[in-house]
């Protein structure tokens, strides 16, 4: 059974949660001021999945975009979604094409030197 939401008996994931509809009161308010806004997350990413939060910012022009960050120089494929409400963002659909290896993120502290 999918659970998007968790199983809510994690202090991170409670937060997390807590988080996600901050968010989208937050989006709903920049919306009513007609002002931009834009969520980024790995596409694998169960934020996708919540639908009940999801579907109400789909009111209005909303837009989506999926791409590879190795296609923006990085080492790293990492597919990545980005939604929100700007036109342009079609413009970076850019997946990868293949023939290069690709760092392996695993999570944990970021270390900048990798990225270089």
């Amino acid at each position: 059974m999918l659970r998007p939401w968790g199983k809510n008996c994690h202090p991170k994931e409670r937060l997390g949660n807590q988080l996600l509809r901050a968010a989208v009161v937050l989006a709903q308010e920049l919306d009513k001021l007609e002002v931009g806004w834009a969520w980024e997350q790995p596409s694998q990413s169960f934020l996708w999945q919540v639908q009940d939060l999801i579907s109400p910012l789909h009111s209005g022009p909303f837009y989506q975009t999926t791409f590879d960050w190795c296609r923006y120089g990085r080492k790293w494929r990492k597919r990545t979604t980005v939604i929100g409400r700007f036109p342009f963002l079609a413009e970076f659909n850019a997946l990868c094409r293949g023939g290069h290896e690709h760092l392996v993120l695993d999570g944990g502290l970021w270390d900048q030197t990798e990225s270089e």
